[in-house]
């Protein structure tokens, strides 16, 4: 009976596996660092054109409205974004 001699191959696919898990990890984690950014500016100028809606009326109190909703907004986004930005690392 003879030994059985190791594959050179699997010997380099057990190598390259973690390699390509970690590739994929850090692409994944770029993308959504990537898509938060971009949902930030979004609702950023979203609130600021919703701002400038509420300034724009001719009562006063629409616009104080306006941008206590837009800083409660921004608040919250703010906290989620940064939670979600600490689970990326």
């Amino acid at each position: 009976m003879t030994t059985p001699t190791p594959n050179p191959k699997s010997a380099n696919a057990k190598t390259e596996i973690p390699s390509v898990g970690s590739q994929f990890i850090d692409a994944a984690k770029k993308a959504g660092n990537l898509s938060l950014d971009v949902y930030e500016k979004a609702l950023d100028s979203s609130l600021d054109f919703h701002t400038t809606l509420g300034d724009a009326s001719s009562f006063e109190w629409i616009g104080t409205v306006t941008g206590a909703q837009a800083t409660l907004v921004r608040n919250v986004s703010g906290a989620a974004t940064s939670a979600v930005r600490e689970l990326l690392k």
